[in-house]
């Protein structure tokens, strides 16, 4: 189940998309083939094709490029990435 904020037609969601226990804000765009689960993704995001995207929260402005990989981690506003990206505890 993924909560939507604000009128559907605000957000882009990509072909072959799963989007589980998750909030997608306004105007995101989420690219073909990624996975989102258990994570919060604030407005006027970017998520590119192919990633996956697990327990993060993502504010506001961020880019995130195909293939990226985000797990437990907390991404600022406006983060411009590609590649892996995980908290080590």
């Amino acid at each position: 189940m993924a909560l939507i904020d604000g009128a559907i037609d605000s957000i882009s969601i990509g072909e072959g998309c799963i989007i589980q226990k998750s909030v997608i804000g306004r105007n995101c765009k989420i690219g073909a083939k990624t996975k989102i689960s258990n994570s919060i993704i604030l407005g006027n995001c970017i998520i590119g094709a192919e990633c996956i995207i697990q327990n993060a929260i993502i504010l506001s402005r961020c880019n995130i490029g195909d293939k990226s990989n985000v797990s437990n981690l907390e991404l600022p506003h406006g983060t411009e990435m590609s590649g892996s990206a995980t908290q080590i505890d």
